[in-house]
């Protein structure tokens, strides 16, 4: 994380500064993939996220504009903002659950807050990353089993 905020993956860039979409795609899927990294260690090691999310200028990574090929070259734009917005929620949960600063809102006011952006976000998933009832668990893709296991890991 400390890399890429010193190369500056986490700030906006003019599109004349970098006018290929691919590599304009691949430097915010990098920059989010680390993103993600950070919040999943800091939940699990009880160390603060290295960069908070008002921070970041560079927008959501989508699959607008891209060919066929370099489609194919990246993760699903659905999943990986899922994983981003799960990301920011785990930030959040780190922040107003598990952090030690005081806080003017009663600790069991932020739990239900946290609780509800949780069910919001586990609510409004695309059907492809949703988890379907009648489906044997060797018939859901893998990417998906690990986009709700870490989910299950935040709530």
């Amino acid at each position: 994380m400390r890399q890429s905020i010193v190369s500056g993956l986490h700030q906006k860039i003019r599109g004349s500064l970098l006018p290929d979409l691919g590599l304009q795609k691949y430097r915010k899927v990098l920059f989010w993939s680390v993103y993600i990294l950070d919040r999943q260690i800091a939940s699990k090691s009880g160390y603060p996220c290295s960069l908070q999310s008002d921070e970041i200028e560079v927008e959501l990574p989508t699959d607008d504009g891209l060919t066929e090929a370099e489609r194919e070259d990246f993760v699903s734009s659905e999943y990986l903002t899922s994983s981003i917005k799960l990301a920011k929620l785990t930030g959040v949960t780190i922040r107003h659950v598990y952090s030690r600063v005081k806080s003017p809102i009663p600790f069991t006011q932020r739990v239900q807050n946290v609780f509800k952006e949780l069910t919001e976000w586990i609510e409004s998933l695309p059907v492809p990353l949703q988890l379907q009832r009648e489906s044997a668990c060797n018939q859901v893709a893998h990417h998906v089993t690990l986009l709700h296991l870490a989910f299950n890991q935040v709530s």
